[in-house]
């Protein structure tokens, strides 16, 4: 049952009121008081006296409910809650605190807290077995020892696990970079030897055969570059993402297109429409050397894609 403690305001005295009662008599000095329907914040009103409800029997009945949600419905959100109530009502209260490490821990079975979580309920804890004073201390204290040490053990095994997989990633990520510059160091050694075999080739013979077989001529140059820019491409794709293939494979065709253009210009007397030849063959061998350069790289992006 319920009981209300007041402060007579006549006298002083100590007033003990049955919850259930509306009205009494100050023991001391034989002052009347009635009890207010008011209740804010678990104080009551009283005529001539503030009295406050003692709140010992909640409490109690907290621990209960929490028990039973914890033990038994297995209601840990619940539990919580009601542990929470009593260490806002009775801080000093161990049953409290040790009731939330409980909850969290759910029976210190859960291990799988996060560091953050883990050190909140270790905080908890400390406010518990700082609070013990019976004979129980030394056995909860063994219990939550015991489950620390494995959370403790389990974050540092986290931890070197991270640290070994972290290592890895960067071992691998090393090993393929060093692999990359290897690659790309061949694609551009083999590039040079292909574009310098090829305007070798192209330079050191006699196209002065131009004259008599133009079309078929103009035809072997056009496939020795289209070949020339695939090689490009294929380099780039296989062996080394390197971008110095096509600059390679730039500079060989534009030194096959002067070559060219000097075999076409050598010997012509210009005239006015020498000139204009000269300029018609100078402004095709650029579109030339363009759609050389832009269709591989075009390809080459897109397969990648």
């Amino acid at each position: 049952m319920g009981f209300i403690e007041a402060k007579c305001k006549n006298c002083g005295g100590k007033i003990t009121l049955d919850e259930n009662l509306t009205k009494g008599v100050c023991g001391y000095c034989g002052t009347e008081f009635v009890k207010s329907d008011v209740i804010v914040n678990n104080n009551y009103s009283i005529e001539n006296a503030t009295v406050v409800l003692n709140n010992d029997n909640l409490v109690e009945q907290q621990l209960i409910n929490a028990e039973t949600y914890l033990t038994e419905l297995k209601d840990y959100d619940k539990a919580l809650e009601c542990y929470l109530s009593v260490t806002e009502a009775r801080a000093n209260d161990y049953r409290g605190w040790w009731g939330i490490v409980r909850t969290l821990t759910k029976e210190f079975t859960f291990k799988d807290n996060t560091k953050k979580e883990y050190q909140e309920c270790k905080r908890y804890a400390e406010n518990a077995l700082g609070l013990m004073t019976d004979s129980k201390k030394d056995e909860l204290k063994k219990i939550w020892e015991a489950y620390s040490l494995e959370e403790e053990e389990r974050f540092s095994r986290e931890a070197k696990e991270k640290a070994e997989l972290e290592l890895q990633l960067k071992t691998a990520e090393e090993k393929k970079k060093k692999l990359n510059t290897v690659r790309r160091i061949a694609a551009d050694i083999i590039s040079v030897v292909i574009n310098l075999s090829f305007v070798l080739y192209i330079c050191t013979h006699d196209l002065s055969v131009l004259a008599s077989n133009e079309w078929l001529s103009l035809a072997f140059i056009g496939i020795a570059l289209a070949i020339n820019s695939a090689v490009a491409v294929v380099l780039e794709l296989i062996i080394g993402r390197s971008p110095e293939c096509f600059i390679f494979q730039a500079l060989a065709t534009a030194a096959v297109l002067i070559n060219l253009l000097f075999s076409l210009l050598s010997g012509i007397s210009f005239g006015f429409a020498e000139i204009i030849l000269a300029v018609i063959l100078i402004v095709a061998a650029i579109l030339v050397f363009i759609i050389c350069e832009i269709f591989p790289y075009t390809v080459f992006k897109r397969i990648r894609k």
